[in-house]
């Protein structure tokens, strides 16, 4: 009897401890149903198939549904196969202990997994199951995609603007460089030029001389050529009286030929008489022939005249229209003269502002000479500036540098946490 109640006390003892057992069991299953990680169990008992899965878990696998080879129902009971069936991984052996634990990055679809696998051991030391969780990382993923891109451009950026500047740097350096020796070469330019502009003043004053001289010679010229055109004009009104001359001698000559015509003939008409008084006539005969030989000299005489006339008429009119043309010659001359003197006068002015206008670059001249003073002296401080500049180019370039390289060292360090 006595042993009866102690094997009840011990059996409800027992049972207390089993109700406690149980409730740890059901708070520790509630936690591990309501952990926010998604968790499978794979049960060595079941050859390590997935036999449990937590809420999260359950969540999870809706969200990837598209992406796996079965239904979320189905997973229960699947190998873990069914989470790498269609990501760019191979599925890890989880039947051999060896191979845990199981940590990788996957994508499956278009999401990013983190998985991990670990194996859990007994309080016997036997490997009873895995345990695997995960989860989605997309986003984080993007983000640090999304980072690691925008950081690599500002760094590629930055690297590339240093490499800028110290281009600029050498390039202003170089620029300093034939700034000075530019401002040099300018300077001597600017004292020769000097030295011109004095000869120019020089040569201006010579020109305006020379240029009063060319106007007085052409009032000279204008003067005589005026004067030319009135003794043209007399020889042309004395030919014009000499052709009207000729033209009278051509009638009177004319006259004189009628008059020997008419004594020609009337010596033939004595002669014809003559012959027929015989003897009687014979006289009057020879005079007769003397008179008709004097008549015929007298006509080739007033020819020869005639002709000599008509030569000096031809001569005449050409003398005229020769006049003429010298006349309008004369007159053209006279124009160009007048238009030489506006030039003149015009040359005149030109050469007045150009002598204004050699004070000005004097001047300009001396200026220069005292700014690219200035100018070398500012290309000097150039030159040490961008001395300046490209150690500070190279600087950057290295920082840079170190930037990119602990930028890239961040982001690993990233992928692999």
């Amino acid at each position: 009897m006595r042993s009866f109640f102690e094997a009840k006390k011990k059996l409800e003892k027992t049972k207390g401890q089993l109700k406690q057992f149980q409730s740890w069991f059901d708070s520790a299953m509630t936690m591990v149903d309501h952990t926010p990680v998604s968790l499978l169990w794979c049960n060595a008992e079941d050859d390590f198939s997935i036999t449990y899965m937590n809420k999260a878990a359950k969540e999870g696998l809706t969200l990837l549904g598209e992406y796996l080879p079965c239904g979320v129902d189905e997973v229960n009971g699947s190998k873990v196969d069914v989470l790498f069936k269609n990501s760019d991984a191979p599925a890890p052996d989880v039947s051999n202990a060896d191979n845990l634990p199981y940590a990788k990055r996957i994508k499956l679809g278009d999401e990013f997994l983190d998985v991990a696998i670990n194996a859990v051991i007994d309080n016997k030391g036997q490997y009873c199951g895995a345990m695997l969780t995960w989860n989605i990382v997309t986003k984080q993923v993007t983000l640090v995609q999304d980072f690691e891109s925008s950081i690599k451009s500002m760094v590629e950026n930055l690297s590339e603007t240093s490499k800028e500047v110290e281009r600029n740097a050498q390039g202003m350096s170089s620029t300093a460089e034939q700034t000075n020796s530019c401002a040099s070469a300018v300077a001597d330019a600017s004292s020769q030029a000097s030295e011109n502009v004095q000869t120019v003043s020089s040569a201006a004053e010579q020109l305006s001389t020379s240029t009063s001289e060319i106007t007085r010679l052409v009032e000279t010229s204008n003067q005589i050529a005026s004067e030319a055109v009135i003794e043209a004009d007399k020889t042309n009104s004395a030919v014009a009286g000499l052709a009207t001359a000729t033209d009278k001698i051509g009638e009177v000559v004319q006259f004189i030929t009628d008059i020997a015509s008419q004594t020609n003939l009337l010596a033939l008409n004595a002669t014809i008489e003559a012959a027929r008084a015989g003897e009687a006539g014979k006289g009057f005969a020879v005079v007769a022939n003397e008179v008709k030989s004097l008549a015929n000299q007298t006509a080739k005489a007033t020819e020869e005249i005639s002709e000599q006339i008509s030569t000096i008429q031809k001569a005449s009119t050409g003398a005229v229209a020769a006049i003429k043309q010298i006349s309008a010659t004369i007159s053209r001359i006279n124009n160009t003269a007048a238009e030489v003197s506006n030039s003149v006068e015009q040359q005149t002015a030109a050469t007045s502002e150009i002598s204004k206008s050699i004070g000005h670059t004097a001047e300009a001249s001396r200026n220069v000479s005292s700014n690219i003073a200035q100018v070398t002296q500012a290309a000097g401080n150039s030159n040490s500036m961008a001395g300046e500049l490209l150690q500070s180019s190279h600087s950057l370039t290295e920082n840079s540098a170190q930037l990119g390289a602990a930028v890239d060292s961040f982001l690993a360090k990233i992928e692999e946490d």
